[in-house]
């Protein structure tokens, strides 16, 4: 099965690839009952019996079968090795030693296809997830570019493996199925037409000549140990697109799980009216779709310019995939600060009118890609929204709602570091505590300068990169003391302005995606005999040696700073940000803007962010006329 394909093809060069469709009835079909269907259902319970997992071995090379079946599974990777000897291994090897030479390969193929839909079967309605597997071997480049070139694949089922199953028994027993007693009709279909296919490329394999690379069929079988599998069958072709799709993260597996069993018992339940209320099934499917786009008639080849598909250029390969699934896919729009003119509300809406200028934040867990920005049009919750003060710009309001609220949360809620000041109506009074901000050169961290500020602290210690401004700007916003975040005793500075007695820390820019170490400095700094508090926005784990030191104890927590998680403190946050801005007490920062819905340039803004370069805060205007944004 094609698990895999997108690594397989930046290591070895082109995939030969080729599927037509594929319907969510097939999906469902294949994953309750383990076997292939056509949409006609003439070769149904057949159609994968000769198609994706037909792997061939060039026998006169080997000593045995047995031998043959090694060399088999070392093609696979260690995961799918390990899958296969606990389940199939055995009975594959007893199946291959007991076979006479001219039933080998059917076996071969049929006890791995076997491994392979069983795993399939398991991952949308068994227990585990199992790894990966990466099953098929990739035919050379130069062999592909020749089959591409000269090769046409034509009719319902014509493909390449099949003919080249036939070649082996053609060549060692004269007739095409040697294992084969009572045929069915719908095999002997199956059988003439493969005879069909075969003939059709045999003409054009013979055409070819014998250049530096023989494309004989004796040639084929000589020269290639293992040929993958390719062709225009289409279910099995396109579920292993969508199994390799979405099994980069084994998560969303369980969410289509639970979908099909909410709905389906038995086969006899699936209609067409039930498949389109599977949203979750279905969107993987247009995923896949996307990725794996449908050619009728040939080989396909990934090309390394990217392609355009339904007038959206995607990028050789994709482009971070897995980051959006469910209701984003398969059109995943971005952006979440969102500014403009309020067109149209909704019915119990009181606190907006049509024509008001307001800022507000997208919800990017649930909304789906109707409150996403990079549209002309978008919907917003009115709770997580505010009316944009008169003197201030809709590019200079859209510089709050992500970072602003991300702050904010991470310092006021109780999943933060849970201030309670006299600002938002508590009595706690912070003038005689410090406070330490790491990364307050960041855009979220000049927005936690600003709060820290409002909330009375009487020391704001940031650590930051110098800027030529010596450091001005953080002081505008509120910072009193900056430590130069490339000094080598930074934790040395502001030891010496806290000692031990530092109960709060917010780090706004460090952490570790894979849930590693990290936040080592903000965790050193809290006291060791009081207990501290820590929030962080990105992921990563105490380091346990810092943490041991810390006798009285500490809390630390990371914050998604999204409005509709925190909904009471989010909605006082909304209320109160018109009044904040009016006041100077919260400033908007610098931003740069786009003009137009510029897909490349929105991608190299986003991969200056996956490198780690500068950033200015980008905006996106979908319409490219300035005007209305004045």
């Amino acid at each position: 099965m094609n698990y895999g394909t997108q690594e397989l093809h930046r290591n070895r060069g082109p995939k030969a690839l080729s599927f037509l469709s594929l319907t969510a009835h097939d999906l469902i079909y294949a994953a309750r009952t383990g076997k292939g269907v056509t949409k006609s259902g003439t070769y149904q319970g057949l159609a994968f019996s000769h198609s994706e997992s037909m792997i061939l071995c060039d026998w006169e090379k080997k000593k045995s079968a047995k031998a043959a079946s090694h060399e088999v599974l070392d093609s696979f990777t260690k995961g799918q090795q390990e899958y296969l000897h606990d389940v199939h291994f055995h009975r594959l090897l007893k199946k291959l030693d007991t076979s006479e030479r001219t039933t080998t390969t059917w076996n071969l193929s049929a006890w791995v296809e076997e491994a392979q839909w069983d795993i399939l079967t398991n991952l949308l309605f068994g227990q585990d997830v199992p790894k990966p597997m990466r099953g098929n071997v990739l035919l050379p480049p130069e062999l592909v570019q020749h089959l591409v070139n000269s090769v046409s694949v034509l009719g319902s089922r014509i493909g390449f493996a099949n003919p080249f199953f036939n070649i082996r028994h053609y060549e060692e027993t004269g007739n095409n199925h040697a294992t084969e007693t009572a045929e069915s009709n719908a095999a002997k279909d199956l059988r003439r037409r493969d005879q069909v296919s075969w003939q059709r490329i045999d003409r054009r394999l013979a055409a070819l000549g014998t250049g530096t690379m023989n494309l004989s069929k004796s040639g084929l079988i000589t020269n290639l140990t293992m040929i993958a599998t390719v062709g225009n069958e289409t279910t099995p072709m396109a579920v292993n697109a969508v199994v390799y799709s979405i099994l980069r993260e084994p998560v969303h597996f369980h969410h289509l799980r639970e979908e099909i069993h909410q709905h389906f018992t038995k086969f006899e339940d699936i209609t067409d009216e039930k498949l389109q209320k599977l949203p979750y099934l279905n969107a993987c499917i247009k995923e896949s779709l996307r990725l794996f786009p449908p050619i009728t008639g040939t080989i396909m080849q990934r090309v390394s310019t990217g392609t355009v598909i339904d007038g959206v250029y995607v990028p050789p390969d994709g482009r971070d995939r897995g980051v959006l699934v469910e209701k984003y896919l398969p059109h995943a729009i971005l952006a979440n600060d969102i500014s403009g003119i309020v067109e149209k509300i909704g019915p119990d809406v009181q606190k907006f009118s049509i024509g008001d200028r307001i800022v507000g934040q997208s919800n990017i867990l649930s909304g789906g890609p109707d409150q996403a920005g990079l549209q002309q049009f978008c919907i917003l919750d009115a709770n997580f929204a505010a009316p944009i003060p008169h003197h201030i710009s809709f590019d200079q309001a859209a510089t709050f709602p992500v970072n602003a609220i991300a702050s904010f949360i991470a310092l006021f809620s109780s999943s933060g570091l849970d201030l309670a000041p006299k600002f938002l109506g508590h009595d706690l009074d912070y003038v005689n505590e410090a406070i330490v901000i790491i990364g307050g050169g960041s855009n979220s961290g000049k927005f936690a300068l600003q709060f820290a500020r409002l909330a009375g602290f009487g020391k704001i210690i940031t650590t930051a990169k110098i800027r030529s401004d010596g450091g001005q700007s953080l002081r505008d916003f509120g910072a009193t003391h900056i430590i130069d975040r490339e000094a080598a005793d930074v934790e040395d500075q502001i030891r010496a302005m806290v000692g031990d007695e530092l109960l709060y820390a917010f780090d706004t820019v460090n952490g570790a995606s894979s849930g590693g170490v990290s936040h080592r400095l903000a965790l050193s700094l809290l006291s060791t005999t009081k207990k501290g508090s820590l929030a962080t926005l990105v992921r990563g784990e105490a380091d346990p040696v810092i943490a041991a030191t810390k006798t009285a104890g500490f809390k630390k927590n990371q914050v998604l700073g999204v409005s509709d998680l925190h909904q009471e403190l989010a909605a006082k946050f909304w209320r109160e940000l018109p009044g904040w801005i009016e006041n100077g007490e919260l400033k908007p920062l610098d931003f740069e803007v786009i003009n137009g819905l510029d897909a490349m340039k929105v991608n190299n803004l986003l991969d200056d962010y996956r490198d780690g370069r500068a950033v200015t805060k980008t905006h996106v205007h979908p319409d490219d006329r300035d005007s209305i944004f004045e």
